[in-house]
């Protein structure tokens, strides 16, 4: 017999071992297993399994898993995922079976039979310490011993199949405000959990967002109510791995990590604002958790709610496509009648400090809370010499750079690489530095200094988990001025008298071809969670745009995707980008070459835009690629293995 291994590591090819005859009996496709790999023991899991041998090839060491830990739908999905995002499959599958997934502690042993008394009681690893796990192996089989969690006191056996659902169930893309759409998804989940089925629906995060839902959830329905993910301690992620695998009735909440846990009698997914960043893996395996939830409940054969104030252009898209019931609630002009939003006439973003302290001191007199938004985080962006007028730009991509006071740094907020800031200009040699644009930083200096009475808080995706407490415990009518980025999107149970927006006009130059959805999402989110009673949107006079543009769903979304349809980008499209680092350029040169020729060999040149070539502390070069995905899998796997390069499917910045 003869197994098919993928290991956890970026090759695209699986390994082939022989199996000895103690382990024949319990060889099943996805258990996870332990070879030999390079003068070491190396943890992978069984793709396929064939009949026949080989003498050349090395045995396995031995086997894990009593059985496959996921079901069929995570199968189907990891081999989808695998083919979708161009990764490895081993990569994928290291994902959905984590190091961190670790059930031996939790398993004790059950004696079946007279002759297996002894082991009545031991857990799991001392029972392999002492009699062996191929022992134990055929134990199981035999049926003289069974498995038990020591978290429920239930059988640890394989997953049940979910079974059929109610074929009249629909998938919904639901657009809305937060209110809305929790009485939504509670009419949805109450009856699932009533018929003792489970719900699976992710939260962006876990401290912010999430906590503020999981309230609300658990005041419904009470313990029936698990999360799983991160702010949670293993041995609770545990609890809930057992609880959702043996019975029904529960709702599992959790961010990116739950869209691959295993769940019995599963019959609803819910997504709540899919398109939150979070949501996007970019270490290892790179994937949208948001669409994985879309493609699981497909796979799956379960209705998913797809919620939000402000979907995201691929899911709309998406849903578009598939045919979804797209629910939209028309809240957002009423949000922003004449009355409630303004435009004050500005020049300059320089005379925005001059604006500003006169309300924010009327509102303290008032005990009102202002939330002050800005794209930036830093202290200041757009760095010009004042000598010669010409800008400093990242020298990796040419992105405006941004000034980080406390750090001494400058970052991009396209590429997120860093240096030390020395205040020289670089096209001149003066050292008369300024900027043009301020950010939170330099805000919340400023407003503390001004107003050293007020409660000022600063609200990044750096501080808000340290800070979001500190916000929720301010007492009505004590004034509180909030000085943050898109994060303050993320503060449903705050209220805001005023919500001031600085800059948000300049996003159209910051995100690519998705600016303006961007601009959508920042705006909408916003307004949705802070609920303020008045918006003030401080743009310079040159950079106007009509708010109305932004806020009538339907109409934006269509007319965005024909843009890009027209355009040719995504999603008419995907895009993928490739990326070669070598410290040396011949070297880089060398697989360059080697990927136009493929290129070349596959006549698809005519989809390639770049190629840019840099050099800062190493040789980067970049290109995009852009067609089928499905038609490009053959020639993107060939290049995943080329040296030193890299691939991001549908990367945020084109």
């Amino acid at each position: 017999m003869i197994v098919d291994v993928a290991l956890p590591i970026p090759v695209t090819k699986t390994f082939s071992y022989t199996v000895p005859d103690k382990w024949r009996p319990f060889v099943k496709e996805f258990l996870r297993l332990s070879v030999p790999f390079h003068n070491r023991i190396q943890t992978g899991i069984i793709t396929d399994v064939r009949d026949g041998d080989n003498p050349k090839l090395k045995e396995i060491h031995e086997l894990i898993d009593f059985f496959p830990l996921i079901d069929d739908t995570l199968i189907n999905l990891s081999k989808w995922s695998s083919h979708y995002y161009i990764t490895p499959i081993g990569l994928v599958l290291k994902y959905i079976l984590p190091k961190t997934l670790k059930v031996e502690p939790y398993i004790t042993i059950k004696a079946e039979k007279v002759e297996t008394i002894p082991l009545n009681g031991l857990t799991l690893k001392k029972a392999i310490n002492h009699y062996g796990r191929d022992v134990l192996f055929l134990y199981w089989k035999e049926g003289l011993i069974s498995l038990n969690n020591t978290l429920t006191e239930e059988t640890f056996a394989p997953i049940p199949h979910n079974g059929a659902i109610n074929e009249t169930s629909e998938n919904v893309l639901f657009i809305g405000d937060v209110k809305s759409r929790i009485d939504y998804y509670l009419a949805a989940i109450e009856p699932e959990l009533q018929n003792a089925s489970n719900v699976l629906m992710l939260l962006p995060d876990h401290y912010a967002v999430g906590s503020y839902f999981k309230k609300i959830l658990i005041q419904k329905f009470g313990d029936r109510v698990l999360w799983y993910g991160s702010g949670t301690s293993v041995k609770s992620r545990m609890e809930t791995f057992f609880k959702v695998r043996e019975k029904g009735g529960f709702l599992v909440l959790g961010n990116k990590s739950c869209v691959f846990l295993p769940i019995c009698r599963q019959t609803l997914t819910i997504v709540e604002r899919h398109e939150e960043d979070e949501y996007r893996n970019e270490e290892g395996f790179k994937f949208n958790a948001a669409l994985m939830a879309a493609k699981r409940a497909q796979i799956g054969n379960i209705p998913v709610i797809m919620g939000s104030a402000s979907p995201s252009m691929d899911i709309y898209d998406y849903a578009e496509k598939n045919k979804f019931n797209i629910i939209e609630k028309k809240w957002l002009l009423d949000s922003l009648s004449q009355e409630k939003a303004t435009t004050p006439d500005m020049g300059s973003s320089i005379r925005f400090l001059e604006e500003l302290i006169p309300i924010v001191k009327e509102g303290a007199q008032k005990g009102e809370k202002i939330a002050v938004f800005v794209p930036r985080k830093d202290y200041g962006s757009f760095l010009v010499c004042h000598s010669c007028k010409k800008p400093l730009l990242c020298p990796l991509c040419e992105g405006i750079l941004g000034y980080e006071k406390e750090a001494g740094l400058l970052t991009c907020s396209l590429c997120n690489t860093s240096s030390p800031y020395e205040e020289l200009c670089g096209h001149c040699g003066s050292n008369i530095i300024r900027f043009s644009r301020t950010g939170v930083a330099y805000l919340d200096e400023k407003i503390k200094h001004t107003f050293p009475d007020i409660e000022v808080i600063k609200i990044t995706g750096d501080s808000l988990r340290k800070e979001i407490k500190r916000v929720r415990k301010t007492p009505a009518g004590q004034s509180l001025v909030l000085v943050g980025t898109q994060s303050l999107s993320k503060l449903y149970d705050v209220h805001v008298d005023k919500l001031i927006l600085l800059g948000w006009e300049t996003l159209r130059k910051m995100g690519g071809y998705r600016a303006d959805e961007k601009m959508v999402q920042i705006l909408i989110n916003l307004i949705d969670a802070l609920t303020p009673e008045s918006i003030l949107f401080f743009m310079e006079r040159k950079n106007k745009v009509n708010i109305s543009n932004y806020l009538e769903a339907s109409t934006f979304y269509r007319e965005e995707l024909q843009k890009r349809k027209d355009a040719d980008f995504p999603p008419s499209r995907r895009a993928f980008q490739i990326e070669v680092q070598r410290k040396g350029k011949d070297g880089g040169d060398k697989t360059i070459k080697q990927i136009k020729d493929i290129f070349q060999e596959e006549d698809i040149e005519s989809h390639i835009s770049g190629i840019i070539m840099e050099k800062k502390t190493q040789y980067t070069w970049r290109m995009i690629l852009r067609g089928d995905g499905e038609d490009l899998f053959n020639i993107l796997s060939r290049i995943y293995d080329l040296p030193e390069a890299q691939i991001e499917p549908d990367p945020l910045y084109i």
